[in-house]
């Protein structure tokens, strides 16, 4: 099957777009789990965080520094008062579900365990349980803080063993999802340049190479007609395209001498052929010339011998 250069090209042009594309996806995939990780790794770091305060009061009450009581509204005070990104916060609750830090005032010294979400998870209880188990994540539907919308959330709990509190936090998943989406855009934007820039200088290369071996065949079908007095075309390119072009403008140069030959033969021919007619025309006109003086000669004699008898 024959195919065109410019086509092949145009399929190089496909492949890279494919290419990109194809990269584009695997970005998005492998950021999207990156950073999902990212976050996830966030609120454990935030939770560890707050389980070292509670730890560095509970060393105070040890000391006797600190109370028990005044150690827990420290702590309290401290937890209640972080906050990180868009307004998330952390919270905790004890062992029996009764909420000790909230932002929501109203669930301070509620028995939360009850509380479900739109889907049925009842989420205080499968934190408490994931807590209890050494740390582990929970996904669920809450509001934001100061909203009433309930939004997909995942949070991270872990129990302080020695107060029995259960310390969490956790991230919205759209405010994940704005993340991902906003890092692909920009590597969509780069890939894009990219496909630009590469389909651009293919787009050139196209041009660079069909057009100089279009005008090339034209240069070989004037020839192969016969016309080979006008230049071949390309032949000033330092590339293998213009090598084929000098090879061909010698082929032409060749040509030429050979029409330039021939007609200088011809015209020796015609010369020749006219310095031998001329040399026949002169022969000719000799030997008439030769004719008429003898026949001149025999009537001299003949009178001369007329005269002799008389």
């Amino acid at each position: 099957m024959n195919i065109t250069i410019t086509r092949k090209l145009i399929g190089l042009n496909i492949l890279v777009g494919a290419v990109v594309a194809g990269i584009i996806t695997y970005d998005y995939v492998t950021k999207s789990a990156r950073i999902q990780f990212e976050e996830k790794r966030l609120i454990n770091a935030i939770v560890e965080s707050a389980l070292t305060i509670l730890e560095t009061k509970a060393e105070a009450v040890a000391s006797g520094s600190m109370t028990l009581q005044e150690a827990q509204e420290d702590a309290t005070r401290a937890l209640g008062a972080v906050r990180f990104k868009d307004n998330d916060y952390l919270f905790a609750f004890d062992t029996n579900g009764s909420m000790l830090i909230h932002p929501a005032d109203r669930l301070i010294g509620q028995d939360v365990l009850g509380i479900e979400d739109p889907n049925g998870v009842p989420l205080f209880i499968e934190l408490r349980e994931a807590a209890s188990s050494g740390g582990g994540y929970v996904d669920y539907m809450w509001p934001r803080a100061g909203g009433d919308i309930d939004l997909p959330k995942i949070s991270y709990a872990k129990i302080f063993e020695p107060w029995g509190w259960i310390v969490a936090t956790g991230v919205y998943v759209d405010d994940v999802q704005a993340r991902i989406h906003d890092e692909l855009v920009a590597s969509l934007v780069k890939f894009l340049i990219v496909l630009a820039t590469s389909v651009g200088v293919i787009a050139l290369i196209s041009r660079s190479i069909s057009g100089p071996i279009e005008e090339l065949s034209q240069s070989v079908r004037r020839i192969r007609e016969g016309e080979i007095d006008e230049s071949v075309a390309v032949a000033n390119r330092a590339d293998e395209i213009g090598g084929i072009a000098k090879e061909i403008e010698t082929l032409r140069e060749t040509l030429i001498q050979t029409r330039e030959s021939d007609a200088e033969a011809e015209r020796m021919r015609a010369e020749i052929d006219t310095t031998r007619k001329q040399e026949e025309e002169a022969r000719a006109k000799a030997r008439e010339a030769e004719m008429r003086r003898a026949e001149e000669q025999a009537e001299r004699d003949a009178a001369a011998a007329a005269r002799e008898e008389e």
